[in-house]
């Protein structure tokens, strides 16, 4: 990162966000009978942000700041799969990834430690865009008449974080140049 006249600072930010189990339940009616399926996924993201932040004063070693990010997430889903016990159906899918644009909201404070080291204790809402399956398959050859079926999308993929990070402060040198 780089900052800049003490109150505003740049960063560029990488993350592997590691895969999480999805599972959701639906219940439909289909006259006069009651259906459910039971989906299941896992799900994994890359992210790239560059990120910018306004600090907002220091008091007793202590600035709080605000920023904003924006980027890159390429998220991948595997392993769908939708049970439908009742009927006896359902289907899976393929893996699929999908890149999207990315952005970030920041908010917290930095403990300065020492004249170059400090520690951020932050908040950060993501939003990583969209993300779909490869191709749905039904269970039920005569669905379709089983050809594919169209890919399953997760909208609005987003992420409520609380982030603990430590800076190293590298001191600027031009001012022991000019001063020779």
């Amino acid at each position: 990162g780089y900052a800049w006249n003490n109150w505003l600072r740049f960063d560029v930010t990488g993350e592997y966000r590691g895969k999480v189990g999805f599972s959701a339940l639906d219940r439909y009616f289909n006259d006069p009978n009651f259906f459910t399926n039971d989906y299941r996924a896992t799900k994994s993201e890359w992210v790239v942000l560059v990120n910018g932040y306004f600090d907002l004063g220091t008091w007793w070693c202590v600035t709080p700041f605000i920023g904003a990010g924006v980027g890159v997430a390429q998220n991948r889903i595997e392993h769908f799969r939708d049970t439908n016990v009742i009927a006896g159906g359902g289907g899976w899918a393929d893996a699929g990834t999908k890149s999207n644009l990315a952005w970030a909201l920041y908010a917290g404070a930095s403990y300065k430690v020492t004249s170059n080291f400090a520690i951020d204790l932050s908040y950060r809402y993501l939003n990583l865009g969209k993300a779909e399956t490869g191709l749905l398959v039904n269970l039920d050859p005569t669905f379709s008449s089983g050809n594919p079926l169209n890919p399953v999308t997760f909208n609005n993929i987003q992420s409520h974080d609380l982030m603990l990070g430590m800076r190293w402060l590298l001191e600027n040198h031009r001012d022991l140049i000019d001063a020779e």
